[in-house]
């Protein structure tokens, strides 16, 4: 059975951001991108669960920061790639409706946990900010 899971935008933020600065990729971030990569962990297969609402996300955030516009663009696509070429090949999801498990006041956290519950991932992993 594949490990179903989900990064939070805030881990992809991360790890992009690494890339475009060139600083080294030895962090969490770096390990659980490699994984939903290569498609695989020590634990066996993995897919991963993310939405098309959390790839927008994404994207503006990293223009925000700011990167080119070709680098927000090739981020986004080599999520939704990896995401499709999955041990399950699960495109990204289109949540329409439901409320997440908990009241969330900010609209981008409530996006990613109704992905995260939507594609039932046993394994949803967030970075607190400092």
């Amino acid at each position: 059975m594949a490990l179903r899971l989900c990064l939070d935008v805030n881990v992809w933020v991360n790890y992009y951001l690494a890339i475009a600065r060139g600083r080294g990729l030895n962090s969490a971030a770096s390990g659980l991108t490699h994984a939903v990569f290569s498609g695989a962990c020590a634990r066996g297969p993995v897919q991963l669960i993310v939405s098309h609402a959390m790839l927008d996300t994404l994207e503006r955030m990293l223009r925000r920061i700011p990167v080119t516009e070709p680098f927000a663009e090739m981020a986004r696509d080599q999520i939704e790639a990896a995401s499709g070429s999955g041990y399950l090949a699960r495109p990204p999801s289109i949540i329409l409706g439901g409320t997440a498990a908990q009241a969330l006041l900010d609209q981008e956290d409530a996006a990613v946990l109704n992905a995260a519950m939507a594609g039932r991932a046993h394994l949803f992993v967030t970075k607190q900010h400092c």
